[in-house]
């Protein structure tokens, strides 16, 4: 499993485009956002991944904090 952590509005800028072509090629990704304040559901860039069968979550929801 390839697991990409995020914070920010452009650390998703910057790696929206290599997990959803690493997804495309079948490759086991997933994207854990460190900032428990950003808002997941929101993000147009991570629905994005989402829809396209992706997870996307906090990691705190994922690992015990």
């Amino acid at each position: 499993m390839y697991l990409f952590f995020v914070r920010e509005f452009n650390d998703i800028d910057h790696i929206t485009p290599i997990v959803w072509r690493m997804g495309q090629d079948n490759y086991p990704v997933a994207v854990y956002c460190l900032n428990p304040q950003y808002d997941l559901q929101g993000d147009y860039r991570l629905s994005f991944l989402k829809k396209h069968g992706i997870p996307v979550k906090y990691i705190f929801d994922v690992f015990s904090r």
